[in-house]
């Protein structure tokens, strides 16, 4: 298998595992492999002049990482194999502290080989899962007027008007800005766990051709980021499927993001204390 990412301006981007569709990656889990490579140290030089990778388990690699450098005028790849001892023929005791994992490197159209710490293996041991960015949206608290819930019978919607917090949905009446800064946080928050397919061919089996409810937020310049709709919950997998409106992604979340989604405005309304009072 193979995975191929990309850097356009500050945001790495990942060639989806079908083809195709490109996909947001976590930007700093992709740096930390390119440092993982870009600062590997030999601890040791095994060979200055070879035509013998085999030997060194190079011909046939762990990992080939290949890097493009900007403005270099071609890539580089780089090598890298397990090392493995041969067994002795010597019988003896095992060690009481075994020898720490090593790692052959080489670059690829080279002759020498190197010996280095083998945490660079654990280093590249990612799948494409492993790098993408699993936010369902990207975006600023600073950057948001309100959001709306979308329930089948009702809509709530919260919004931020000067330094307070109102409801406009269903009905107009203040809301608790603490309450309303909880839910924005916890819609920013939201991580997917795994990808149910890229490329859903029916939706009602997923519970999102009528979802149950759909989040929309608001940015203070009045536009709409794409809706977030939940569908059903498979309990016997604990799997929670969800979509966002322009990607045909179905992502799979924990069912118990939905408890933070209220479907009662009253539990975003800002208490009056008169009527607390007996």
């Amino acid at each position: 298998s193979f995975i191929v990412a990309a850097k356009s301006g500050e945001e790495w981007w990942l060639e989806s595992a079908s083809g195709g569709i490109q996909v947001k990656a976590d930007g700093f889990a992709i740096d930390r492999l390119v440092n993982a490579v870009r600062d590997l140290k030999a601890k040791e030089f095994v060979a200055e002049a070879t035509a013998d990778f085999a030997r060194y388990g190079l011909t046939r690699p762990d990992y080939r990482v290949t890097v493009s450098e900007k403005d270099a005028p071609t890539s580089k790849t780089v090598l890298i194999a397990r090392k493995t001892e041969k067994p002795s023929q010597v019988s003896k005791a095992p060690s009481p502290t075994p020898e720490p994992d090593r790692a052959y490197v080489a670059v690829e159209g080279g002759k020498q080989v190197f010996l280095v710490e083998g945490k660079i293996l654990e280093a590249l041991k990612r799948t494409p899962l492993d790098l993408r960015d699993k936010r369902l949206l990207a975006f600023e608290i600073k950057d948001v007027k309100g959001l709306r819930l979308a329930w089948p019978d009702a809509t709530i919607a919260p919004e931020k008007e000067g330094d307070n917090w109102k409801l406009t949905q269903p009905q107009p009446a203040i809301a608790d800005g603490g309450k309303a800064l909880d839910l924005i946080y916890s819609v920013n928050g939201l991580r997917f766990k795994d990808i149910a397919t890229e490329k859903p061919g029916d939706l009602v089996r997923y519970g999102l051709a009528k979802p149950q409810v759909e989040v929309i937020v608001k940015k203070t310049d009045n536009t709409d980021l794409p809706a977030i709709a939940f569908g059903k919950v498979d309990k016997e997998k604990n799997q929670l499927f969800a979509k966002v409106k322009n990607s045909p992604i179905v992502y799979v979340l924990e069912p118990r993001v939905l408890d933070d989604l209220p479907r009662d405005p009253a539990k975003l309304k800002k208490e009056d204390p008169k009527a607390n009072k007996s």
